[in-house]
């Protein structure tokens, strides 16, 4: 299951920092995987905030939200 899995990287996930500390292409990676998540499990995706925040800073990036 994804569950245990998310949880894991739920606590390795920084609350105001990109996943690594610096803007890679792991947080392009989990924005994309977030996307799909919330929109196969909506309710399950409620309990890992710090990754739908990380998902949502990737989002605000000018580039990607103008696209």
């Amino acid at each position: 299951m994804i569950e245990p899995r998310l949880k894991e990287i739920e606590t390795d996930c920084s609350e105001k920092e990109w996943f690594l500390g610096y803007l890679s292409i792991f947080d392009f990676i989990f924005y994309e995987m977030m996307n799909n998540l919330e929109y196969l499990f909506p309710d399950l995706m409620q309990h890992f905030p710090k990754l739908m925040n990380l998902r949502n800073r990737v989002y605000s990036l000018e580039a990607i939200s103008s696209y």
